[in-house]
C-alpha cells in the first residue's frame, strides 16, 4: 500500500543518516523489498559497500529482495559479485538457495539447476547443498517438466548427500511424477513417505 511504501521510505531516509551497524542495512533492505521498492533496497547494498559495512547477511538480504520482487537476473548479478576474486564477502548456502528460489519463481528454473551444480562443485568444503537446496532444485525440475532429473536429485539427496527429505521434498516429487504420468514412481514415493513416517513414530 501507499502508506507502507511511505513508511519504508521514511525508514530508509532515517537509516541513511543513522546507520551504525551492518544489520541496520539488512533491516532497511528487507523493509523496502517487502513493499516492492527493489531499487531503493539495492541502493542500501551499495551504501553498505561504500561504507565498508557489507557482509554476507547484507548481500543475502539483497538477493532475497530480488527474489521478493521477481527479479532473478539481479539476484544472479549480486551472487556473481559475491563470487568475484576481489569480493570482500563469500557466498554461503543461503546465498545460493535464495538465488535459486528467485530463478525458480521468476521463470528461470534452468538457472536454478545451474546454481545447484555450481554449489555441488564448490571448492569450499563448508559450502554444500542442504535440504532447501535440493527442494528448490526439484521444484525447478517441476517447472521444466524434468521428472528424471527430479528423481535423480531425490536419490542423490538421500544416498550421496546424506540428507533426509522432508514433506516439501516428497510433495514436489509426487507432483512432478503425477504430471508425467509416472504412476509407479508415485506409488514408490508414497510408500517411502509412509515408511519414513512410521519409522519416525516408532523412534518417538
Amino acid at each position: 500500500t501507499v502508506s507502507d511504501s511511505d513508511e519504508a521510505l521514511r525508514l530508509g531516509k532515517q537509516l541513511r543518516d543513522m546507520i551504525v551497524l551492518p544489520q541496520e542495512f539488512t533491516i532497511a533492505i528487507s523493509a523496502l523489498a517487502r513493499v516492492g521498492l527493489l531499487e531503493n533496497a539495492l541502493d542500501f547494498l551499495q551504501l553498505a559497500r561504500t561504507k565498508r559495512m557489507s557482509n554476507v547477511i547484507t548481500y543475502n538480504a539483497a538477493i532475497d529482495a530480488c527474489a521478493r520482487c521477481n527479479d532473478a537476473n539481479r539476484a544472479l548479478e549480486i551472487l556473481k559479485q559475491m563470487s568475484a576474486p576481489d569480493s570482500t564477502v563469500t557466498p554461503d548456502v543461503i546465498s545460493y538457495n535464495t538465488a535459486m528460489s528467485a530463478c525458480t519463481k521468476s521463470g528461470l528454473p534452468w538457472e536454478a539447476l545451474r546454481l545447484m551444480e555450481e554449489l555441488k562443485k564448490a571448492k569450499n568444503g563448508n559450502l554444500k547443498p542442504d535440504v532447501i537446496s535440493y527442494n528448490t532444485a526439484i521444484c525447478a525440475c517441476d517447472r521444466l517438466g524434468q521428472c528424471d532429473t527430479a528423481l535423480e536429485l531425490l536419490n542423490e539427496m538421500k544416498n550421496t548427500a546424506g540428507l533426509k527429505p522432508n514433506a516439501i521434498t516428497y510433495r514436489t516429487a509426487l507432483c512432478i511424477c503425477r504430471k508425467s504420468s509416472r504412476h509407479d514412481d508415485v506409488q514408490r514415493i508414497m510408500v517411502e513417505m509412509t515408511s519414513r513416517n512410521e519409522l519416525s513414530t516408532r523412534k518417538a
